[in-house]
């Protein structure tokens, strides 16, 4: 032995007894020299290596270094804890519920206007398990009119997925959609941590008018243009009152001008009056706008399939919801994907639920006959097959209790 090592065994390794101790068990101070001999420690006192924080300390320890890094250590474990705990409920969704959320589970029970309207129209619900992210996320719900409003999820081609609350029962497919789309640009639009607000309301919203009206206005024009209408309306209506003034004027000293002081018309639409709105620029923006618009299909992703590929039912666009879920099955909430392709060009991964119906009958079709096949052969072989003699199931009862007893003399 080296003489370094020729003093008291307590001053080297409590594992080896070989070197010189470096490292000190933070649960029961057992010295050690290397990770080997520490793991070994480990293994042999069945020790976890985690210090102890209700252990008695001395006063004399408190106020030393290690006394204060092992109360900060403790503190500061006790705040990770408290925060990871209060995170997994909030992703699993158990503590405080809102309206909404009291809402949703009171629709989920069995005398609820939700139940009789899903079994009204034959619309079956797959629950998630409680706290997944699909669970949490579903707020369809009844309302205190006794209406159904839906969360709806939408696919698009490029594999977005985003989610609509509060769709009404009644509303058609393609005005979901499109309040959709308003919402998201909308939200977009508004800076970071502002709050959301709906559709409706900030749709409509137009810059502030100014509080000073001009002379000669109507207060219905200027109720129409705080209504949210173009400008450009605006100022044609109030144009006209002081044009018709002096109209009236004209015809009442000499009505032979009339015509020469009228303006010719610049397009085929009549100028606008004080009874009519102009409706040259509708008129004129919607075929340039339906002809840059590319064409949109909708389809109702089905779940529960068996194929590799997704399945799709075809919608029509100016279907209600309901009409659209009718008889049909979803996965908490509807997923609608959202395609430029009609029903006959889906691309790869998509099939229609038609062609699923006909591959999944050919594949029946063919494990029935190949279990009817294998069920002759197997009662062919059965009947080929000598039955089991009684003295097999002796000997095997016997074996049984042969190694009973040989486990009770083990025991013993």
């Amino acid at each position: 032995m080296p003489e370094n090592n020729s003093g008291s065994l307590s001053d080297l390794c409590s594992t080896c007894y070989t070197e010189q101790p470096k490292y000190r068990c933070p649960r029961c101070q057992t010295q050690t020299c290397s990770l080997p001999c520490y793991k070994k420690h480990q293994q042999r006192a069945s020790c976890n290596g985690k210090r102890d924080p209700a252990a008695y300390q001395k006063k004399s320890q408190l106020a030393t270094a290690s006394g204060l890094d092992r109360d900060y250590n403790y503190l500061k474990g006790v705040e990770r804890q408290i925060d990871v705990a209060g995170q997994e409920a909030e992703d699993r969704g158990i503590g405080a519920k809102n309206a909404t959320s009291k809402n949703v589970l009171r629709g989920w029970r069995a005398d609820s206007a939700l139940q009789r309207y899903l079994v009204q129209n034959n619309i079956n619900i797959e629950h998630a398990p409680k706290g997944m992210s699909r669970q949490r996320n579903n707020q369809t719900r009844p309302t205190k009119s006794n209406r159904i409003v839906w969360t709806v999820e939408w696919l698009t081609a490029d594999g977005q997925r985003s989610l609509q609350h509060d769709c009404t029962e009644s509303d058609s497919i393609i005005s979901l959609y499109e309040t959709h789309l308003a919402d998201l640009s909308h939200v977009e639009g508004q800076p970071r941590g502002s709050k959301r607000k709906r559709v409706e309301t900030s749709s409509t919203k137009q810059p502030s008018q100014p509080d000073s009206k001009p002379e000669g206005v109507p207060e219905t024009m200027n109720k129409k243009a705080a209504s949210g209408a173009p400008t450009s309306h605006t100022l044609g209506d109030a144009e006209s009152e002081p044009q018709r003034e002096a109209d009236t004027s004209s015809n009442t000293a000499d009505p032979a001008p009339k015509e020469t002081n009228s303006p010719a018309p610049t397009s085929d639409h009549p100028p606008p009056t004080i009874n009519q709105e102009p409706t040259a620029s509708t008129d004129t923006d919607t075929p340039e706008q339906s002809a840059n618009q590319e064409p949109r299909y909708f389809y109702l992703l089905k779940t529960g399939t068996s194929s590799t590929s997704k399945v799709l039912l075809p919608l029509k666009e100016e279907a209600s919801l309901t009409t659209s879920l009718k008889d049909q099955t979803v996965q908490e909430y509807p997923t609608v994907v959202v395609f430029a392709h009609s029903p006959d060009k889906l691309p790869p991964g998509y099939m229609l639920l038609e062609q699923y119906l006909k591959a999944q009958a050919s594949e029946d079709a063919e494990l029935h006959a190949a279990l009817t096949a294998a069920g002759k052969s197997m009662e062919t072989v059965k009947t080929e097959l000598p039955a089991p003699s009684s003295q097999q199931g002796e000997k095997e009862e016997l074996d049984a209790e042969s190694i009973l007893n040989m486990l009770k003399r083990d025991v013993r």
